[in-house]
């Protein structure tokens, strides 16, 4: 939304946490690393669309199968 209006301060540069429960929120200043493969001199990952997320994440993303959900009592 501050980008679209342009008002505002932006996150470039740091992460926003949220605690929905006690309504608390931190912002934490992450600091630009050179060999980063986003944010780096040299960025190998440009868009999300580079990134194959079958080969890294841990979710199958094609399974057909329901996800096991057990009950704690």
């Amino acid at each position: 939304m501050t980008h679209l209006i342009g008002k505002g301060e932006t996150l470039d540069g740091s992460m926003l946490f949220s605690d929905a429960l006690d309504m608390e929120f931190d912002k934490v200043e992450i600091p630009k690393q050179d060999d980063c493969p986003v944010c780096g001199d040299d960025p190998a990952i440009e868009s999300v669309r580079d990134v194959e997320y079958t080969a890294s994440c841990a979710i199958d993303a094609g399974g057909d199968a329901e996800p096991e959900i057990e009950a704690i009592e």
